[in-house]
Protein backbone atom coordinates (compact mmCIF):
# COMPACT_ATOMS: atom_id res chain seq x y z
CA UNK A 1 0.00 0.00 0.00
CA UNK A 2 1.34 3.43 -0.95
CA UNK A 3 1.97 5.95 1.81
CA UNK A 4 -0.72 8.19 0.34
CA UNK A 5 -3.27 5.42 0.91
CA UNK A 6 -2.06 5.05 4.49
CA UNK A 7 -2.50 8.79 5.06
CA UNK A 8 -5.96 8.81 3.51
CA UNK A 9 -7.00 5.90 5.73
CA UNK A 10 -5.52 7.53 8.83
CA UNK A 11 -7.43 10.75 8.16
CA UNK A 12 -10.65 8.84 7.48
CA UNK A 13 -10.37 6.92 10.77
CA UNK A 14 -9.65 10.09 12.72
CA UNK A 15 -12.55 12.00 11.18
CA UNK A 16 -14.83 9.03 11.86
CA UNK A 17 -13.73 9.02 15.52
CA UNK A 18 -14.27 12.78 15.76
CA UNK A 19 -17.72 12.42 14.23
CA UNK A 20 -18.60 9.69 16.73
CA UNK A 21 -17.46 11.96 19.53
CA UNK A 22 -19.71 14.75 18.28
CA UNK A 23 -22.60 12.28 17.98
CA UNK A 24 -21.93 11.09 21.52
CA UNK A 25 -22.13 14.65 22.80
CA UNK A 26 -25.38 15.35 20.94
CA UNK A 27 -26.92 12.00 21.89
CA UNK A 28 -26.03 12.49 25.57
CA UNK A 29 -27.86 15.81 25.61
CA UNK A 30 -30.84 14.18 23.92
CA UNK A 31 -31.01 11.33 26.44
CA UNK A 32 -31.01 13.77 29.35
CA UNK A 33 -33.79 15.71 27.61
CA UNK A 34 -35.85 12.54 27.23
CA UNK A 35 -35.33 11.73 30.92
CA UNK A 36 -36.56 15.22 31.85
CA UNK A 37 -39.64 14.68 29.67
CA UNK A 38 -40.33 11.29 31.26
CA UNK A 39 -40.19 12.87 34.70
CA UNK A 40 -42.75 15.46 33.65
CA UNK A 41 -45.23 12.81 32.51
CA UNK A 42 -44.73 10.67 35.61
CA UNK A 43 -42.55 7.87 34.28
CA UNK A 44 -40.12 6.30 36.74
CA UNK A 45 -36.51 5.28 36.12
CA UNK A 46 -34.34 3.46 38.65
CA UNK A 47 -30.56 3.58 38.59
CA UNK A 48 -27.93 1.68 40.59
CA UNK A 49 -24.17 1.98 40.12
CA UNK A 50 -22.83 -1.33 41.39
CA UNK A 51 -19.29 0.04 41.60
CA UNK A 52 -20.12 2.93 43.93
CA UNK A 53 -23.44 1.85 45.40
CA UNK A 54 -25.06 5.11 44.24
CA UNK A 55 -28.77 4.60 43.57
CA UNK A 56 -31.75 6.80 42.74
CA UNK A 57 -34.73 7.47 40.54
CA UNK A 58 -35.23 9.88 37.66
CA UNK A 59 -35.34 12.90 39.99
CA UNK A 60 -32.01 11.94 41.51
CA UNK A 61 -30.58 11.45 38.03
CA UNK A 62 -31.79 14.85 36.90
CA UNK A 63 -30.18 16.46 39.96
CA UNK A 64 -26.95 14.68 39.11
CA UNK A 65 -27.26 15.94 35.55
CA UNK A 66 -27.43 19.49 36.89
CA UNK A 67 -24.30 18.81 38.96
CA UNK A 68 -22.56 17.31 35.91
CA UNK A 69 -23.58 20.30 33.81
CA UNK A 70 -22.42 22.89 36.32
CA UNK A 71 -19.09 21.11 36.78
CA UNK A 72 -18.82 20.77 32.98
CA UNK A 73 -18.22 17.01 33.15
CA UNK A 74 -20.43 16.58 30.11
CA UNK A 75 -18.13 18.76 28.02
CA UNK A 76 -14.70 18.50 29.63
CA UNK A 77 -14.20 14.80 28.92
CA UNK A 78 -15.25 14.90 25.23
CA UNK A 79 -13.22 18.10 24.81
CA UNK A 80 -10.09 16.41 26.12
CA UNK A 81 -10.65 13.50 23.74
CA UNK A 82 -10.92 15.87 20.77
CA UNK A 83 -7.39 17.09 21.49
CA UNK A 84 -6.15 13.54 22.03
CA UNK A 85 -7.53 12.38 18.69
CA UNK A 86 -5.88 15.22 16.79
CA UNK A 87 -2.53 14.70 18.52
CA UNK A 88 -2.65 11.00 17.66
CA UNK A 89 -3.44 11.84 14.04
CA UNK A 90 -0.59 14.33 13.69
CA UNK A 91 2.08 12.11 15.21
CA UNK A 92 0.86 9.01 13.36
CA UNK A 93 1.14 11.10 10.18
CA UNK A 94 4.68 12.15 11.07
CA UNK A 95 5.58 8.55 11.83
CA UNK A 96 4.29 7.43 8.43
CA UNK A 97 6.28 10.14 6.65
CA UNK A 98 9.54 9.49 8.50
CA UNK A 99 9.32 5.72 8.27
CA UNK A 100 8.47 5.84 4.57
CA UNK A 101 11.60 7.90 3.84
CA UNK A 102 14.13 8.14 6.70
CA UNK A 103 15.91 10.91 4.81
CA UNK A 104 13.09 13.12 6.08
CA UNK A 105 14.64 12.94 9.53
CA UNK A 106 15.85 16.52 9.68
CA UNK A 107 17.42 16.77 13.10
CA UNK A 108 21.15 16.26 13.14
CA UNK A 109 23.54 14.90 15.76
CA UNK A 110 21.38 11.99 16.89
CA UNK A 111 23.22 9.34 18.86
CA UNK A 112 22.20 5.76 19.52
CA UNK A 113 23.98 3.36 21.83
CA UNK A 114 25.79 0.56 20.07
CA UNK A 115 23.97 -1.94 22.28
CA UNK A 116 20.64 -0.67 20.99
CA UNK A 117 21.80 -1.01 17.39
CA UNK A 118 22.93 -4.57 18.03
CA UNK A 119 19.63 -5.46 19.66
CA UNK A 120 17.55 -4.30 16.71
CA UNK A 121 16.62 -7.14 14.40
CA UNK A 122 16.90 -5.30 11.09
CA UNK A 123 17.13 -1.93 9.38
CA UNK A 124 13.37 -1.39 9.72
CA UNK A 125 13.52 -1.88 13.49
CA UNK A 126 16.44 0.54 13.73
CA UNK A 127 14.58 3.18 11.73
CA UNK A 128 11.51 2.70 13.94
CA UNK A 129 13.66 3.25 17.02
CA UNK A 130 15.13 6.48 15.64
CA UNK A 131 11.71 7.75 14.52
CA UNK A 132 10.15 7.05 17.92
CA UNK A 133 12.94 8.94 19.67
CA UNK A 134 12.55 11.86 17.28
CA UNK A 135 8.79 12.09 17.78
CA UNK A 136 9.04 11.74 21.54
CA UNK A 137 11.27 14.82 21.61
CA UNK A 138 9.01 16.81 19.31
CA UNK A 139 5.91 15.98 21.34
CA UNK A 140 7.28 17.97 24.28
CA UNK A 141 8.12 20.95 22.08
CA UNK A 142 5.94 24.00 21.47
CA UNK A 143 2.79 23.39 19.43
CA UNK A 144 3.98 25.79 16.75
CA UNK A 145 7.14 23.67 16.36
CA UNK A 146 5.01 20.59 15.62
CA UNK A 147 3.73 22.22 12.46
CA UNK A 148 7.08 23.77 11.57
CA UNK A 149 8.52 20.26 11.73
CA UNK A 150 5.72 18.88 9.54
CA UNK A 151 6.23 21.60 6.95
CA UNK A 152 9.96 20.91 7.01
CA UNK A 153 9.25 17.31 6.01
CA UNK A 154 6.70 17.99 3.31
CA UNK A 155 6.13 21.46 1.88
CA UNK A 156 2.48 22.27 2.54
CA UNK A 157 0.63 25.49 3.28
CA UNK A 158 -1.65 24.25 6.04
CA UNK A 159 -2.32 24.95 8.78
CA UNK A 160 -2.44 28.75 8.85
CA UNK A 161 -0.73 30.73 11.60
CA UNK A 162 -4.16 31.60 13.02
CA UNK A 163 -5.14 27.93 13.17
CA UNK A 164 -1.88 27.04 14.91
CA UNK A 165 -2.45 29.76 17.51
CA UNK A 166 -6.02 28.61 18.05
CA UNK A 167 -5.03 24.98 18.48
CA UNK A 168 -2.20 25.98 20.83
CA UNK A 169 -4.77 27.58 23.16
CA UNK A 170 -7.03 24.53 22.90
CA UNK A 171 -4.15 22.22 23.77
CA UNK A 172 -3.16 24.52 26.65
CA UNK A 173 -6.73 24.37 27.96
CA UNK A 174 -6.70 20.58 27.81
CA UNK A 175 -3.37 20.45 29.66
CA UNK A 176 -4.70 22.87 32.28
CA UNK A 177 -7.75 20.69 32.94
CA UNK A 178 -5.56 17.64 33.43
CA UNK A 179 -2.69 19.15 35.40
CA UNK A 180 -4.12 22.14 37.30
CA UNK A 181 -7.87 21.55 37.69
CA UNK A 182 -8.58 24.20 35.08
CA UNK A 183 -7.04 27.05 37.10
CA UNK A 184 -5.00 29.36 34.88
CA UNK A 185 -1.29 29.37 35.65
CA UNK A 186 1.78 30.88 34.01
CA UNK A 187 2.30 27.78 31.85
CA UNK A 188 -1.16 28.14 30.30
CA UNK A 189 -0.61 31.85 29.64
CA UNK A 190 2.71 31.13 27.93
CA UNK A 191 1.28 28.33 25.77
CA UNK A 192 -1.94 30.15 24.87
CA UNK A 193 -0.24 33.48 24.18
CA UNK A 194 -2.56 36.18 22.91
CA UNK A 195 -5.34 33.59 22.60
CA UNK A 196 -5.53 33.10 26.39
CA UNK A 197 -9.18 33.08 27.49
CA UNK A 198 -8.70 33.81 31.17
CA UNK A 199 -6.29 35.62 33.49
CA UNK A 200 -3.93 34.18 36.07
CA UNK A 201 -5.71 32.14 38.79
CA UNK A 202 -9.06 32.28 37.01
CA UNK A 203 -10.83 29.07 36.00
CA UNK A 204 -11.25 28.25 32.33
CA UNK A 205 -14.63 27.04 31.12
CA UNK A 206 -15.61 24.56 28.41
CA UNK A 207 -18.85 25.92 27.05
CA UNK A 208 -20.91 24.18 24.34
CA UNK A 209 -19.74 26.84 21.88
CA UNK A 210 -16.09 26.34 22.80
CA UNK A 211 -16.41 22.58 22.49
CA UNK A 212 -17.97 22.93 19.04
CA UNK A 213 -15.28 25.37 17.92
CA UNK A 214 -12.53 23.03 19.14
CA UNK A 215 -14.12 20.02 17.47
CA UNK A 216 -14.60 21.89 14.18
CA UNK A 217 -10.98 23.06 14.15
CA UNK A 218 -9.60 19.59 14.86
CA UNK A 219 -11.68 18.05 12.09
CA UNK A 220 -10.80 20.79 9.62
CA UNK A 221 -7.09 20.40 10.38
CA UNK A 222 -7.22 16.64 9.85
CA UNK A 223 -8.97 17.19 6.54
CA UNK A 224 -6.77 19.97 5.13
CA UNK A 225 -3.43 18.64 6.40
CA UNK A 226 -4.02 15.12 5.08
CA UNK A 227 -5.27 16.43 1.73
CA UNK A 228 -2.33 18.81 1.35
CA UNK A 229 0.20 16.12 2.24
CA UNK A 230 -1.34 13.58 -0.15
CA UNK A 231 -1.44 16.13 -2.97
CA UNK A 232 2.17 17.12 -2.33
CA UNK A 233 3.40 13.52 -2.28
CA UNK A 234 1.43 12.70 -5.41
CA UNK A 235 3.41 15.34 -7.29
Amino acid sequence: MAITDDIINLAARTKEDLDKLSDYQADTQLVWGVLRLWDRVGKTVKSVNIATGTAGDQKDLLQRYQDYYESEYLLKLPFQHVVTLFEAFLFDLLRLLLTDDPRRLTRQGKKIDVSEVIQTTDRGALIALIVDRELNEIQYDKISHWFVYLKGIVKIGSPTDAQVEQFAEIKASRDLLIHNSGIVNAIYLEKAGKRARRRLNERIDISPEYFQTSWSLARALVDTISSDVVNRLSK
